[in-house]
């Protein structure tokens, strides 16, 4: 009788736990009417920064919203809107500007450039995602901290097909030195990691080729010196 109590008692505080997270959850990007938002802020080199990415700022209008500002797709400055340095702010006033993402939340601007989507699944999870992606809707990607934002795709015994978003400098440097992953570019097509990649997990073969892995260097150090002329 009290074995059965005390597992009804563990089984109703993990419930408890569990709507609590939840909730949290849900309400992460909430706003109270009556306090200003808060939104993820850094500028200029401290956005390229992995330890400055949850840094935030309170806004001190009720009607002050949060933005990131990029260059290219580099970013170069968060936080609330009426912050921004004049310069940056024209980028947010002309309307639907690519290098300019508003929102409305609280610390809400954790996203990319809204025309930076890639397809982002699991085969363990979606079957689709090695085998058909035309089902699949791409995602807007994470905020970057390196200079650059790629879609990958990976392959590997243990994981099968997995497809995202690669915005962080080390994540990149650790797909181009695996023979087994790939990454491009979106800039003219969203989700353009729809493509199929072999490897010694899905071929039998010895993995991506020297030549293949040196094109793929080749092709993202061409794809860097073109987005920064």
């Amino acid at each position: 009788m009290f074995a059965f109590a005390n597992k009804n008692t563990i089984y109703g505080v993990l419930l408890f736990v569990l709507l609590a997270l939840t909730q949290a959850t849900a309400d992460e990007h909430s706003v109270n009417p009556a306090v200003p938002r808060t939104c993820y802020s850094c500028e200029g080199i401290n956005c390229l920064r992995v330890s400055q990415l949850n840094s935030t700022s309170d806004c001190l209008d009720l009607l002050d919203y949060c933005v990131t500002v990029f260059r290219g797709f580099t970013v170069i400055a968060r936080g609330c809107y009426a912050d921004l340095e004049a310069n940056l702010r024209d980028k947010c006033d002309l309307g639907d500007h690519p290098e300019c993402v508003k929102c409305f939340g609280n610390r809400c601007n954790d996203k990319g450039r809204a025309d930076f989507q890639c397809i982002e699944c699991k085969s363990s999870e979606d079957k689709r995602c090695a085998t058909d992606t035309s089902a699949l809707t791409a995602v807007q990607c994470p905020v970057p901290t390196a200079q650059n934002s790629y879609c990958y795709v990976r392959e590997s015994k243990e994981e099968g097909t997995s497809r995202g978003c690669f915005v962080h400098q080390q994540e990149q440097e650790e797909c181009l030195s695996d023979a087994q992953c790939s990454m491009c570019l979106s800039d003219d097509a969203l989700a353009c990691n729809a493509y199929k990649v072999t490897t010694e997990a899905n071929s039998g073969s010895s993995g991506l080729s020297k030549v293949s892995v040196t094109s793929t260097v080749s092709f993202v150090l061409f794809a860097f010196i073109v987005r920064s002329l």
